[in-house]
């Protein structure tokens, strides 16, 4: 799915062209209705050459997003292959003894980045990480390292309400009975079908 940037600049693009094109046929034709094909060829060709211009940039910035959704989720993936061979290995190892023990290889949390997150009256641009048991708010811009991510808050999944609303782009949650609330919005709209499936703590 294209971003917000990427979208903004591709519309940019078929306005130029459409707004090139409609300006040369109306200049184009002069008071005996009669129609310059040098005139209209002189607003189009600009219009055309600057809205594919506009087109192909946002392709660029759609293919780079592309990459860096793909490099957030590789480090994700590298770690539950890991933890996936230490239980495999475990279990080889101990063998009779009754299998490898799953909590000395806890799960890894599942992230979700740019994300932008209200919590009650606070704005967070930064991303979810989802345990087991527990979501945490951390603040973290598109391209800093998780390990210098600003923890923000840790809620407890189950005092997530199961019942969200929709209001424009974002997705509102309550939690602690009702008393505080949880919105998120992201650019990526894939996104949103997991979260909510997270928080509702759905299989």
């Amino acid at each position: 799915m294209r971003n917000t940037i990427s979208t903004g600049v591709m519309v940019m693009g078929i306005i130029i062209i459409a707004v090139g094109f409609i300006t040369g046929i109306s200049l184009a034709i002069d008071v005996y209705d009669n129609f310059s094909i040098e005139i209209a060829l002189y607003w189009w060709l600009p219009a055309v050459a600057t809205g594919v211009l506009f087109i192909g940039l946002s392709e660029v910035i759609h293919l780079l997003q592309r990459l860096l959704d793909r490099s957030a989720a590789a480090p994700l993936e590298a770690e539950r292959a890991g933890v996936s061979r230490a239980i495999a290995q475990g279990e080889r190892g101990i063998g009779a003894a009754g299998g490898a023990d799953e909590a000395a290889f806890p799960k890894p949390a599942e992230q979700f980045k740019g994300l932008t997150i209200l919590l009650d009256d606070l704005k967070v641009k930064g991303a979810f990480r989802m345990g087991a048991d527990t979501l945490q708010i951390v603040r973290q811009s598109m391209f800093q390292r998780d390990a210098d991510a600003e923890s923000v808050a840790t809620i407890p999944l189950d005092s997530i309400s199961r019942d969200y609303a929709e209001e424009g782009e974002y997705f509102v949650f309550t939690f602690d009975r009702g008393t505080r609330k949880l919105a998120f919005k992201t650019p990526n709209l894939y996104d949103y079908g997991p979260i909510v499936k997270k928080l509702r703590r759905e299989t």
